[in-house]
């Protein structure tokens, strides 16, 4: 089985993506094709065979679409399955050829975009609405173009069809690690005000007098957020890592932070960097949004609120954590055995890659 993967948004370090969903593929198998806005010293799988495009930015798009489109073109008679990752491509995939050839294409859900629309800074307001209406629109559109798959399984209200849900889950190890803990609470992800910037500086000031640092690990989006992370205090910002390299700094640490706020986008996700910081060991402390609730349950730190009234109840929360082993031990074992059972890609990579050899042109 020959997969071409493309994306023009996502960071070819994305964990879903390239660490999971690329690595299940390559486990089962298959010959797998990545369209990505590479870089010269991007680390990843060497199986994977590289086609570069430029990275769509804001409002900087049209460059990158051109070449992906180009490219899906020049390889669509030697590839059984194409999975597209960010809804604008389905508007300039050549659809003629793909078509022609029979090749199937898989569109892979990530996020609710329209819902999405209503927080990035860089879509003027007055467009907001009408730019959602548009994609739900294109939605509709491909439920008949093609085979969905949603990483979330609440997107399923969205669509007419049912289609197949693929979870963000964790590659959980055998046993939990056992690394020396550093006094520190780590955040990896993008960085924005709607994950929680703000209360992270804020809670970075608090945690100083008692020698606990916040690491971030993540990509900002504008020059204001990463000069108030360049003058915040007692915050060691690293930029974006790749997945394994995160989650291996993840080890190390005491707690993990998931300060996200109450919008449509995050309301109804699947918490994934929750399950990520409960498989690599560390206590998370998390914002009250439902699912978050659910997946933590007695096994961490759920907050009150999600703005800076529930700081102060953070930062106490952490500390009771940091100078007590015994009880952050008993949490996080408890939190391991749960999405070790309940939430593994290791088994959930499996019914994946198989689903995909079911769709693709030569099963």
């Amino acid at each position: 089985m020959r997969v071409l993967v493309c994306t023009v948004v996502h960071n070819p370090t994305d964990a879903r993506i390239f660490r999971r969903e690329i690595g299940a593929l390559l486990n089962a198998g298959a010959e797998v094709h990545a369209i990505a806005p590479w870089k010269s010293d991007t680390p990843g799988d060497e199986r994977v065979v590289r086609h570069t495009v430029p990275r769509a930015v804001g409002r900087n798009r049209f460059e990158a679409l051109r070449a992906a489109r180009s490219r899906v073109r020049a390889l669509a008679t030697d590839v059984d399955v194409v999975m597209v990752h960010d809804p604008e491509l389905l508007l300039i995939l050549p659809w003629s050829v793909l078509r022609q050839t029979k090749t199937p294409v898989i569109w892979d859900v990530h996020e609710d975009l329209a819902a999405a629309i209503t927080t990035k800074s860089y879509i003027p307001p007055a467009l907001r609405k009408t730019l959602s209406f548009i994609v739900r629109r294109l939605e509709k559109l491909a439920e008949r173009k093609c085979t969905l798959i949603l990483a979330e399984s609440a997107y399923q209200d969205r669509f007419t069809k049912q289609h197949e849900p693929v979870l963000n889950l964790p590659l959980v190890p055998d046993e939990l690690p056992s690394t020396p803990r550093l006094r520190q609470a780590i955040y990896v992800g993008s960085i924005t005000k709607h994950r929680g910037l703000d209360l992270m500086i804020e809670l970075a000031g608090k945690l100083a007098p008692h020698h606990i640092q916040v690491r971030i690990i993540g990509e900002t989006h504008s020059e204001q957020d990463a000069a108030a992370l360049r003058a915040a205090t007692n915050v060691s910002w690293d930029g974006p890592l790749p997945n394994a390299v995160a989650m291996a700094e993840v080890e190390q640490s005491m707690v993990g932070l998931s300060l996200l706020a109450d919008i449509p986008n995050y309301r109804h996700s699947m918490p994934t960097k929750i399950l990520e910081y409960m498989a690599s060991g560390a206590v998370v402390v998390s914002t009250p949004l439902p699912l978050a609730v659910d997946v933590i349950g007695a096994d961490g730190v759920v907050l009150s609120g999600f703005d800076s009234s529930c700081v102060a109840s953070a930062a106490e929360n952490i500390v009771s954590l940091v100078n007590d082993d015994l009880k952050r031990h008993e949490l996080t074992q408890r939190a391991f055995t749960r999405v070790k059972t309940d939430y593994n890609w290791n088994i959930a990579g499996v019914v994946f890659a198989s689903f995909v050899r079911g769709i693709a042109k030569t099963n």
